[in-house]
């Protein structure tokens, strides 16, 4: 992703560190606190770490912006998982064959995907297939566990933390819409939710 952004933005500069952001000994040796402007953690990547290791990103997150700097973050909207308004229990989700061609519109790889939940943990896993052309590889499984949280499961830590938050519908940040607890799925329009938490100066 680095290599990827550099070479698309060549012309900008900065430090890259490769670091745990909970090792807090090893991020005080290339950096200081309140030096960012902004902490970004898109593609839902909340939803990869439990709650308790949410809390202490938070609280690392808000000691090493600038007073007036922000974060922000994303998830996928839980309110679109099936089975949660219905309370049924969804054992898995087939999503067929997808193909991705390549540049010169031949099959490049095949793949199919699974998704299994386990709502009493908020938990889910995708299990992905993957058949590449070459005949003569066998096909790949991969697998990726992960979390889906409530919108006021991310807003209390962040404000546990010191940050005032917004929260907005989509991309385009519209203003959330604070009925969405009591949304159905074919009410809550927007797959993603977007938080953005201000350190008090």
């Amino acid at each position: 992703m680095v290599r990827t952004f550099r070479k698309k933005y060549s012309e900008l500069t900065g430090q890259v560190v490769e670091a745990d952001v909970l090792n807090v000994n090893t991020l005080r040796q290339h950096l200081q606190e309140e030096s960012f402007d902004t902490v970004a953690a898109p593609y839902s990547f909340l939803q990869y770490i439990t709650r308790e290791k949410m809390r202490e990103i938070m609280g690392i997150t808000h000691r090493w912006l600038k007073p007036g700097g922000r974060f922000v973050a994303d998830i996928f909207s839980p309110y679109l998982i099936p089975g949660l308004t219905s309370g049924e229990p969804t054992p898995g989700e087939q999503f067929g064959d997808l193909v991705s061609l390549d540049e010169e519109g031949m099959k490049q790889v095949a793949w199919r995907m699974y998704v299994t939940y386990k709502h009493a943990l908020q938990a889910l896993t995708e299990i992905v297939v993957l058949k590449r052309r070459e005949k003569e590889r066998e096909p790949e499984v991969l697998r990726m566990d992960y979390w889906y949280h409530y919108p006021e499961q991310i807003e209390e830590p962040m404000k546990e933390a010191g940050f005032e938050v917004q929260k907005y519908d989509g991309y385009d940040l519209k203003p959330y819409d604070v009925g969405a607890p009591n949304k159905t799925a074919e009410k809550q329009k927007m797959d993603v939710i977007v938080f953005e938490g201000v350190k008090k100066t």
